[in-house]
């Protein structure tokens, strides 16, 4: 025993010289520990499975890898490698997080300054043949090639040898799994289609934050397309502004004079397409929104609350009050 612990111990301890560029290995979701220590002796990284998988039962860690894109490098042993996959030690340029909220304005920059994308890829739905689009029920229903408000807001481990199209599969896959799945039931019997609930769930999250106050903004949007009445939402025009290369959001006059069929101060009905990637708390803000007496609202300047009139002179009382310009 003691010998066999001690050729463990040394085959634990052993390096191996790896490339000073590294070696770059994806473990996904539901990798088995016999399927990465596979994929690992494979690439060169461990010589011995076996080992590999000992040391992760002798230090409690089997049920503790973590998915992710790891790059190894140097010197380095099997206990190495074993700890960094059980930490959690991803490679950072290929972790990639998009906030609620984001749009592809957003999503791109971010893409090719981790250098995944280049600027001059394509990144919209043309990639998918109409087979392969199939594979996504949500996108029959879509109408558009522009992804926009499908790019699930979330964490992810995008692989160096990703292009475009691998990107918006994964994507795509996640908001399959965590948003069209979970409220298909009550997407299905709506008054509204998939592609306007996420348009109105796209106002929602960039205008207003806490879930009762989305409810009662979803609740105002619709009454407002009932009445063929201007929607009027700021974001919009913000979403322009960002169209035509404005990195801020500074609102003047002049910007909601903009001929574009995102201005909703312009043009009445919902814009062509969601101006975000709403989070799920938002699209389910505008599945179960809330009918009041209310028809305007504002953001205050003074402690971000959202404040409800029922009249648009109302409305202008809490402009001057809450508002210090606008």
């Amino acid at each position: 025993m003691v010998i066999c612990f001690l050729f463990y111990l040394g085959l634990a301890n052993y390096k191996i010289i790896l490339p000073k560029e590294g070696i770059n290995i994806d473990i996904n979701e539901g990798d088995s520990v016999n399927i990465i220590a596979s994929n690992l002796t494979e690439a060169g990284v461990i010589r011995f499975p076996e080992i590999f998988k000992l040391w992760l039962a002798l230090h409690g860690h089997l049920r503790d890898l973590k998915a992710g894109n790891y790059v190894f490098q140097g010197g380095v042993s099997v206990g190495d490698i074993a700890n960094k996959i059980a930490s959690g030690q991803t490679n950072p340029a290929f972790k990639v997080t998009i906030p609620e909220g984001s749009s592809i304005l957003d999503v791109l920059p971010l893409l090719i300054s981790k250098n995944i994308l280049t600027k001059d890829g394509t990144f919209n739905l043309n990639l998918f043949s109409e087979d392969e689009k199939r594979a996504y029920p949500f996108l029959g229903k879509w109408g558009t090639e522009n992804p926009e408000g499908l790019l699930y807001p979330d964490t992810y481990f995008l692989g160096p040898h990703m292009n475009s199209k691998d990107i918006l599969k994964i994507l795509l896959t996640n908001f399959n799994l965590k948003a069209y799945q979970p409220l298909k039931k009550d997407i299905e019997v709506s008054a509204l289609s998939l592609k306007d609930i996420i348009i109105l769930a796209s106002l929602v999250e960039k205008e207003v934050v806490s879930y009762q106050d989305r409810k009662l903004v979803a609740g105002i949007l619709e009454k407002r397309l009932k009445m063929n009445m201007p929607l009027q939402v700021d974001a919009t025009v913000c979403y322009i502004k960002r169209e035509n290369g404005a990195s801020t959001c500074n609102l003047k006059s002049s910007d909601f004079q903009v001929d574009s069929l995102y201005n909703t101060y312009k043009y009445p009905g919902l814009p062509p397409g969601p101006i975000c990637s709403p989070s799920l708390e938002a699209i389910e803000a505008v599945l179960n929104s809330q009918k009041s007496n209310y028809l305007y609202y504002l953001s205050s300047q003074i402690d971000s609350r959202t404040i409800f009139s029922k009249t648009y002179e109302e409305h202008l009382s809490n402009k001057a009050k809450y508002l210090q310009a606008k």
